[in-house]
């Protein structure tokens, strides 16, 4: 997968270097009075054996770049003249997965070490020999196909968005030879979806002639091999009466193993570490577009104007296509490859430009269409104007009403789940004791980050609850369907707080890594929930998790995530086999001391 916001930053191995450990080649200065030393050993994870020529990399806040050294004939390796900082460590080789420093798997962040004044820190890094995905791409005559990208996908939570998106690892990309044939290398142990992109992927003018085209052409070319007699005019070109079947536009696309335009119906590729997976092959073929067209109602003295974009979750293919509907209100999109799509319309006045925020927007509409070779009609696209959601503040406290609160604009970071509808929630207004929303779009919403009162207060209050239609908005993801004027916001000046200490099995206070708060029940597991936090542990492995609402939870310690990860319900499976169960009751201040060994 690409290296994405989820893809793990270096985070790395350290060690104290053995007494007999070679020096590297690039020499490394004596290290000095107050500076540290990071040195270790890189390894074959499977045969023990040393990796020359491997390629370690350290970086840390007291670096301004990062530093890379070259292992020597018997692995070793070593970084001097470190100043005193927290550091993490990588190594890479060619044919092998990149590994950081204390990670049980690839592509997880590892452990942060921390080097003393004039300290040394051994760390030793396993690198497990990389699989490998080969196989053939021919062209639609069967001939090889040369210089065809052929991608493997992998799934991952992405912390940002909320949700788990396919993306290429750095390895997970190559390209045919002459022979038609690719070889991907260097791949983590897992599962992948294969495809062969196509170099003019998007480009829908291309024709195929039918039969009677085709038909008609050859008797053109005949008619005018034969000689005519001087001074008579040239006889009448053949009628086309008869070219009945109609021409349709035809594209490349990607094709997904084992040969299919549409990634849900792909076969996952599953490889074990080191395992060689041949006879992926792959028949590159041109697919039909398609004409997709339907009916939208357009209110009186307004225009509307339409998108269509790929929402596919592995290749998204061509960028968005704008339309504008008739004045009778049809909308027409030719040349669309196969694909899932969403078809966005929005209404605007004459006097209010295109692309206007929500508050502007009079009319709006969405709906999902699939492409998969014939003409989609007879979509009848209907109209509605965006939501309004009001109501009541409630203050729960016996502090005062904090000032900023009486009259502001509160930004609220949602956006709506999935590609196709890039406008977020407008802002909240709060006067006094109400608060109104204006021009939101119907639809489920993430949060991008926590709301605020969630996890730090807004000034002393936290939020307690908000309530929309008799239900509670905190507790599922955020659906908004209809406007409302009886929503209540709750506010307390008082939060529960968890906090502790975590030391590892010697005793020791453990400094990297998070702790993870979630509920027992999974329906509360889903992307910002109040009910799931992660803190990262301090220098002096504390953590703290404030405003938790009363109920049963588990927690973990683990240093195997990237931030936000802890949102993931397949991460939250796992870590509830170690985790601790825990009893939360309303506004209480609680202290839980961890080890990961429990």
């Amino acid at each position: 997968m690409r290296r994405s916001r989820l893809a793990a930053v270096p985070l790395t191995l350290l060690a104290i270097v053995a007494p007999h450990a070679q020096q590297p080649r690039d020499n490394q200065s004596p290290t000095a009075a107050g500076q540290g030393r990071i040195a270790g050993i890189v390894t074959d994870a499977r045969e023990s054996r040393a990796l020359r020529r491997a390629r370690v990399s350290v970086s840390g806040s007291e670096l301004t770049r990062s530093r890379t050294v070259i292992t020597a004939d018997d692995g070793t390796f070593a970084f001097d003249g470190l100043p005193t900082g927290r550091y993490s460590v990588s190594a890479t080789k060619d044919g092998y997965v990149t590994m950081n420093y204390g990670a049980a798997r690839p592509v997880r962040p590892g452990r942060v070490l921390t080097l003393a004044p004039g300290g040394s820190i051994r760390a030793d890094l396993r690198l497990p020999i990389g699989s490998v995905i080969t196989g053939t791409v021919l062209t639609l005559d069967g001939e090889p196909a040369v210089g065809i990208a052929v991608n493997a996908y992998t799934s991952q939570y992405d912390g940002g968005r909320g949700e788990r998106r396919f993306s290429i690892p750095p390895t997970g990309s190559a390209t045919t030879d002459d022979r038609g044939i690719y070889r991907m290398f260097g791949l983590a142990e897992g599962t992948y979806l294969v495809a062969a992109v196509p170099r003019f992927f998007g480009n829908a003018d291309v024709q195929i002639l039918t039969q009677a085209e085709i038909r008609s052409a050859l008797a053109d070319v005949r008619q005018a091999g034969v000689s005519t007699r001087p001074g008579m005019a040239a006889p009448p070109p053949p009628s086309n009466a008869g070219v009945v079947e109609g021409r349709r536009a035809v594209t490349l696309t990607p094709v997904f193993y084992p040969g299919t335009s549409l990634s849900e119906r792909a076969t996952p590729v599953v490889v074990r570490t080191g395992e060689v997976r041949n006879g992926v092959n792959f028949d590159l073929d041109y697919v039909p577009t398609s004409t997709v067209e339907g009916m939208v109602t357009i209110p009186q003295g307004m225009r509307v104007q339409l998108s269509i974009a790929n929402t596919d979750p592995v290749v998204p293919g061509p960028g968005t296509r704008i339309s504008s509907a008739s004045d009778e209100g049809r909308f027409v999109f030719r040349s669309i490859p196969p694909g899932t799509y969403s078809i966005s319309a929005r209404a605007y006045p004459f006097n209010v430009r295109a692309g206007a925020q929500p508050a502007e927007i009079s009319m709006w509409g969405e709906t999902s269409v699939v492409v998969a070779g014939e003409d989609v009609t007879g979509i009848a696209l209907a109209l509605q104007p965006p939501l309004t959601i009001s109501g009541r503040v409630v203050f729960e406290g016996t502090g005062p009403r904090v000032p900023d609160l009486l009259s502001m604009r509160v930004p609220i970071p949602a956006f709506p789940a999935g590609i196709s509808n890039p406008i977020g929630l407008p802002s909240a207004v709060v006067d006094g004791s109400r608060f109104s929303i204006s021009g939101v779009l119907p639809g489920q919403y993430r949060f991008t980050s926590p709301p605020r009162g969630i996890r730090a207060a807004i000034g002393p209050w936290w939020m307690k609850s908000m309530i929309l239609n008799g239900r509670e908005m905190l507790d599922a993801p955020l659906e908004l369907r209809e406007s409302t004027d009886e929503g209540v916001i709750t506010l307390g000046d008082k939060a529960s707080e968890l906090s502790g200490v975590v030391r590892a099995a010697d005793g020791s206070l453990m400094t990297d890594g998070f702790v993870v708060v979630f509920a027992l029940e999974p329906r509360f597991w889903f992307h910002q929930s109040r009910r799931v936090a992660g803190a990262r542990l301090s220098s002096q492995g504390k953590y703290v998790v404030r405003n938790l609402p009363a109920g049963e939870y588990l927690v973990a310690v683990t240093n195997e995530i990237d931030l936000n990860e802890w949102f993931d319900p397949e991460l939250l499976k796992v870590l509830a086999r170690s985790a601790v169960r825990l009893s939360l009751r309303e506004n209480e201040p609680r202290t839980l001391d961890l080890s990961p060994s429990r």
